[in-house]
Parts: structure tokens; sequence; C-alpha cells
């Protein structure tokens, strides 16, 4: 078994606070304005569908679930489980491009069925922005990190503050929410 270092340790630590100190910067510049108007829109929906590309559409995933442990009707598009989307129903769409020929092709289709649209996105300049009724903007800051992995970690903790205040605002209390989390994992 190899020795570790406390050289190796130090390296360790770097990315250790380099990614929490990122998400904690990039989130500290969101928009409390949107953040409520998506928490009033969402309140408001008969029903919620989710979706993203990658790791959005993981994201998506994750959401969707949260909102069902609140008591809200939520699908994610693509499981085979997903009913029809319609009138009354909102489409969140997770891209950090705002641009994933899916993402679109799934938020233009939402619209034609009479579904409202919620973008959350790094680029407000985007065909997805331009849809949206809602809007959330992710900054799209320097990461040190891959990819989109800021906009993916930073709108997961978005979104996890956006269910604490639908929580508060439709008087949810935890022992409801635990009782809707999965028995049969």
């Amino acid at each position: 078994m190899a020795k570790k270092t406390p050289d190796a340790e130090a390296r360790a630590r770097e990315p250790l606070d380099l990614v929490p100190g990122e998400i904690a910067e990039c989130v500290k510049r969101v928009k409390a304005k949107e953040v409520v108007e998506l928490v009033d829109t969402i309140a408001s929906a008969k029903r919620v569908f989710a979706t993203g590309c990658g790791r959005s559409g993981l994201v998506a995933r994750a959401f969707a679930m949260r909102l069902m442990h609140l008591g809200i009707e939520a699908h994610v598009i693509g499981e085979t489980a997903t009913p029809s989307c319609g009138e009354g129903d909102l489409l969140v769409a997770i891209s950090g491009s705002g641009e994933k020929p899916t993402t679109l092709l799934r938020a233009t289709e939402a619209l034609s069925f009479g579904a409202r649209l919620a973008s959350i996105t790094g680029n407000e300049s985007s065909v997805m922005w331009n849809l949206s009724g809602t809007k959330l903007v992710i900054p799209r800051l320097h990461s040190e990190q891959f990819g989109g992995s800021l906009f993916e970690q930073s709108t997961l903790v978005v979104l996890d503050a956006v269910v604490m205040l639908l929580r508060e605002k439709l008087h949810v209390d935890y022992d409801d929410m635990r009782s809707r989390h999965a028995s049969l994992e």
C-alpha cells in the first residue's frame, strides 16, 4: 500500500476547497427575483415536467423527485410513465447553453401543447431563453472544472433552495415529504 505524503494530501485539498468555492460564488450571483418568480410559477402549475440533457438532465431528475416529495405532480420527460403535457402544465428546461437541440425540441413541443416554459440557463441570448416565460440565470463564471460542471452543480444547489421556498409557500412539513419518499429503493 502506497504511503500518503503531505504533498499529496495538500494537493487533494485544493479541489476540495475550489469546487465549493466556485459554487458559492456562482450561487451568490443568482438573482433572488428570478428564484421567486420560478417558485411562484411552479406553485401555480397543474403539473411540472422537467428536462435537460446529460448532467443537466440528472439535475432535472433530482429536482422532479423533490417536487414529488412536496406533493407536486412532477414528471421527467423521456420516462415511460410520463403523461401527455398540456394547458396548465409547466416544463422546467435546464440547459447551460440554452441551445441543446433535444431540450429545445421538448420546449417548443411543450409550448405547442399549451404548457408554460421555465428555463434555467447560463445564456441569456439563447433560443430557449427567448421562448421562456419564466427565466432563471445561473451565471457563467470561469471555472477550473471540466465542461459545464459549475453550471450543473450550481443549478442543483439553487433548485434545492427553490424546494425549500416551495415547502414554505405550500405549507408542507418534512413529515409529509418523508411520507412520499421512496420506500422501495
